[in-house]
């Protein structure tokens, strides 16, 4: 280490270098070859060139981790959006399911209770076409799902739910394009 006298600059520059050869006389220059950029050195110093490389490395790294972690911040927000829109989704589509089975069995039926009328009121929602298999998972349990009137799936789809539960979505789809 080199002590400087202070004074102004020009006494400050004499000291220095009257300091570093005094050094170089005790410690001589040694050439390292293993560090990124060849380094002329005394023996201390070639230990604080490859700790200023490594801290250059490791703030990159930092950096680096810094935008990992940006952008995995935005997928779980991300993802956490689309696991709310699921939730609510699911309810609405079987909503949806219960009014359409609703409206078959008051028009094709002509059958109406006023469970029905609570489906019809309560989740004013328009339904279009069949969903076999949605349908199927209304009546899946009845206490969670509040479908019990197998007779309007019986005579919507031919068939009763229990069929639909156990024929995958691809083979239903599959059987279904090929008649």
């Amino acid at each position: 280490m080199a002590e400087v006298e202070i004074g102004d600059d020009e006494h400050i520059i004499s000291s220095m270098k009257k300091n570093l050869s005094e050094i170089l006389k005790n410690d001589g220059l040694s050439v390292d070859r293993n560090t990124p950029t060849l380094t002329v050195a005394n023996s201390h110093s070639h230990t604080w060139a490859a700790a200023l490389h490594e801290v250059k490395s490791l703030r990159a790294e930092i950096s680096s981790l810094r935008e990992q972690v940006g952008m995995h911040k935005i997928t779980i927000t991300s993802l956490q959006g689309q696991v709310t829109n699921l939730t609510l989704s699911v309810p609405a589509y079987a909503a949806i399911r219960h009014r359409f089975l609703v409206n078959y069995k008051q028009t094709q039926m002509g059958i109406m209770n006023g469970v029905d009328q609570r489906y019809i009121y309560d989740r004013n929602s328009i339904a279009h076409g069949s969903d076999v298999k949605a349908d199927a998972e209304l009546y899946r349990e009845a206490a969670l799902h509040q479908r019990d009137d197998i007779t309007v799936f019986r005579s919507l789809y031919g068939c009763i739910p229990l069929t639909i539960w156990s024929i995958s979505k691809q083979s239903l789809t599959t059987e279904i394009t090929s008649l």
